[in-house]
């Protein structure tokens, strides 16, 4: 929240305390007892909206960064171990489409990371015959395209 913002909701909670404080004044006006209802409730409903979204935005936040960081070193150990059959097999082209490293996915932004997981988990499912169940299995590669669609991208 800005100051701005800040400073509003303080003049809306000010309001609502003088409208409730004085209700004894206005309580035969029954247009402005019904405009204060109205006031006192907006605010009452944005405060709540406002702590709501607030909590929520940084429990977002914390669960993105695990998630990000669980999907890039998934991705990087499946790399690395694709790399290592790839190596053996003298397939440079496709052992070079593949980073075994952690920081290569989580140092970048999320859009960037999503596109360089994505990008290798393509590599590893399209040649997943070449490169063995020994070294990667259909199932890890389905953990890791829940963990990349499901925690990251979405």
């Amino acid at each position: 929240m800005n100051n701005k913002e800040q400073a509003k909701l303080k003049m809306l909670g000010g309001l609502c305390t003088y409208l409730a404080d004085n209700a004894t004044i206005y309580e035969n006006d029954i247009p402005f007892q019904t405009i204060a209802a109205k006031v006192i409730a907006d605010t009452d409903t944005a405060i709540a909206a406002s702590t709501a979204a607030e909590a929520n935005n940084t429990g977002f936040s914390a669960d993105k960064v695990a998630a990000k960081d669980a999907a890039s070193l998934l991705g990087a150990q499946l790399c690395a171990r694709s790399q290592v059959i790839l190596d053996i097999l003298g397939n440079k082209t496709l052992s070079q489409a593949l980073n075994g490293s952690f920081t290569f996915y989580y140092g970048a932004s999320d859009a960037l990371c999503a596109s360089r997981l994505m990008s290798v988990y393509d590599v590893m499912d399209t040649n997943q015959a070449l490169i063995t169940t020994q070294y990667l299995t259909g199932a890890q590669l389905a953990t890791f395209l829940t963990r990349m669609v499901v925690e990251i991208i979405n």
